[in-house]
């Protein structure tokens, strides 16, 4: 995985304000934001032809599958993948989900852009999942 600034991400949201804020959030940082996708099949076409580092997907999106979905596929296809999961959702719902795939961090709406920024550079450092998981979790309280 590359890492710092110049690190590819895949956004995946359905919410064309939010997804513009993360991408112009990363792009600040120095991150290469490779597309944005609103849908599983958009978002599995996107990765595949992008061969990003990391992937920001929202929970809920445009069609039957949910972000969860998406990151099981996408981490099963790409070796070192690094996700992470945004959802305005109940987290106990989600995180009865999260035994099934286990993304690399998890986040709450609403996401605001140091909360995203940190997430990725903990991400980026390689912190062990325990680490990432406090900063992750710390997000959501």
């Amino acid at each position: 995985m590359t890492k710092g600034p110049g690190k590819k991400i895949a956004i995946v949201e359905n919410d064309e304000i939010l997804a513009m804020l993360w991408k112009e959030t990363c792009r600040a940082a120095g991150y290469e934001v490779v597309g944005i996708a609103t849908s599983f099949s958009q978002a599995c076409r996107l990765v595949a032809g992008t061969s990003p580092d990391v992937v920001i997907a929202d929970f809920a999106l445009d069609d039957d599958h949910d972000g969860l979905e998406l990151l099981h596929r996408v981490m099963s296809e790409q070796a070192g993948l690094a996700t992470i999961l945004v959802t305005g959702w109940d987290l106990a719902v989600v995180q009865e989900r999260l035994a099934y795939v286990e993304p690399g961090a998890v986040l709450t709406k609403p996401v605001m852009p140091g909360e995203l920024l940190d997430c990725l550079a903990t991400l980026r450092t390689g912190a062990a999942q325990d680490e990432v998981d406090a900063v992750v979790w710390a997000h959501a309280a």
